[in-house]
């Protein structure tokens, strides 16, 4: 009777360890590929941001060369009426790399113009630098347009939803475990129906 009883817990832990792993790893799965999905969403749409934001640029210096107020508007006013908004950002357009010619108001504090020679992209936590260079006049040297994104809010969302997925870890765990000890308690009722 002992051994009967001794055997029948061994096989209701096996039971509930097997499937609290099961269930533990189909949950750590789906939240590592949720987190993933949403930083890669988060990092496209930065990419597409700053693309769409240099596109306007060119278009404004190729279409309409002279048009100082629709430049300022772009590099100087828009930018600082969403100053507090998720995508903040800053546009420096500079001549010789160097040079500065229009720029947002405080868009040096951000990534120095000395670190961003010859790179296309540039991850400078909390801000991506997105850049690339246009020919306004053949004869004359081209400008290069520097498109810069505070990644702030964005750092801030994936640390808030590294802690959710870690809660939903937590709490899958323990109710993984309770669903297994369930699982097999009901299992082994069936079989001392079926041996008795």
């Amino acid at each position: 009777m002992f051994l009967k009883l001794v055997k029948k817990k061994y096989i209701a832990t096996q039971l509930t360890i097997s499937y609290s792993l099961a269930t533990l790893f189909l949950i750590t799965v789906i939240a590592l590929v949720a987190y993933w999905v949403i930083v890669d969403t988060l990092s496209k749409a930065n990419h597409q941001f700053l693309s769409d934001e240099i596109s306007i640029i060119k278009h404004i210096l190729n279409k309409k060369p002279g048009n100082s107020a629709a430049l300022q508007q772009e590099v100087i006013d828009i930018p600082q009426a969403l100053a507090n908004s998720v995508y903040h950002y800053y546009i420096r357009i500079l001549y010789n790399q160097q040079n500065i010619i229009i720029a947002t108001p405080n868009s040096n504090q951000t990534i120095p113009i000395a670190e961003t020679k010859d790179q296309k992209i540039i991850e400078h936590s909390p801000y991506l630098l997105l850049q690339t260079t246009v020919n306004t006049d053949p004869k004359n040297t081209p400008w290069t347009i520097q498109a810069i994104l505070d990644m702030s809010y964005q750092k801030h969302l994936i640390r808030y939803y590294q802690h959710i997925i870690f809660l939903v870890l937590i709490i899958g765990t323990v109710l993984s475990i309770f669903l297994g000890l369930l699982i097999s308690k009901r299992g082994m009722r069936r079989l001392d129906q079926l041996t008795a």
